[in-house]
């Protein structure tokens, strides 16, 4: 896969993007294996909050995974040339 060009995204997007070096599925999918060797590395501390009110670190995770559930549908229908505009979220109430 290779590299997006600067006029591929939003000037925003730079500081993300130069923070990957190598090749991005590689990374990808690494990052997999990695994320769930974190995850479950958190087994016994998943219900810690650092302070009353806040998510615990399995809200978080769960914070995580709605997220990216919901950009994933956003990518497809972007990639499918879906012409209905795409509902909003709140992506702090997704907890």
């Amino acid at each position: 896969m290779n590299r997006p060009q600067a006029d591929e995204y939003p000037a925003w997007g730079e500081t993300y993007i130069k923070l990957v070096d190598g090749d991005v599925l590689d990374i990808l999918e690494k990052q997999t294996t990695d994320f769930s060797d974190f995850i479950n590395s958190l087994f016994d501390i998943a219900d810690y909050a650092y302070a009353p009110g806040k998510w615990t670190i399995k809200e978080l995770i769960g914070h995580i995974i709605d997220t990216e559930r919901i950009l994933i549908y956003r990518l497809t229908s972007f990639a499918r040339g879906e012409e209905q505009p795409l509902p909003g979220f709140d992506e702090d109430a997704y907890v």
